[in-house]
């Protein structure tokens, strides 16, 4: 069983977010954090862990203004990766760029690039520019949302 489609999840989604939530049974979540994280059923390890997973995934979770986190003691909230809609045949390449923007190399790099300014290069280094320039956006727009 994978922590997606285990125990009950409440999926919040809204159209044109990009950034998703998903509340999941505290127990389901620790006993994966106890079978494959920490390999041990000590409590305070486990609840370490817990901690640690829930901080890294609090700020990855966009919600409107007016929406308040999940208080529930029986349930935790875990960002799901971004990803892009579907416009037709595209989810192969929507794949790709969702594995691209997991890779922080290439983020890095991608992030680290400026455009030249407007009069210099050629045709292709203008068009090359705008590919980079929108991809800059696209990933970002995965990683921190619509906003």
């Amino acid at each position: 069983d994978s922590l997606a489609t285990s125990g009950n999840c409440d999926q919040n989604d809204k159209d044109g977010d990009l950034r998703r939530s998903i509340l999941i049974d505290i127990d389901v979540v620790q006993a994966h954090v106890s079978r494959f994280i920490c390999e041990s059923d000590d409590d305070t390890v486990i609840t370490v862990c817990l901690n640690e997973i829930q901080s890294v995934h609090q700020p990855l979770v966009f919600r409107p203004h007016d929406q308040t986190p999940s208080s529930s003691q029986s349930k935790m909230e875990l960002s799901v990766p971004s990803g892009l809609r579907n416009l037709g045949a595209t989810c192969y390449l929507n794949s790709q760029l969702q594995c691209l923007a997991q890779n922080l190399g290439f983020v890095h790099g991608l992030f680290s690039w400026r455009r030249p300014s407007i009069d210099a290069g050629s045709d292709i280094d203008k068009r090359m520019s705008t590919v980079l320039s929108n991809m800059q956006s696209i990933l970002a727009r995965m990683r921190y949302g619509p906003e």
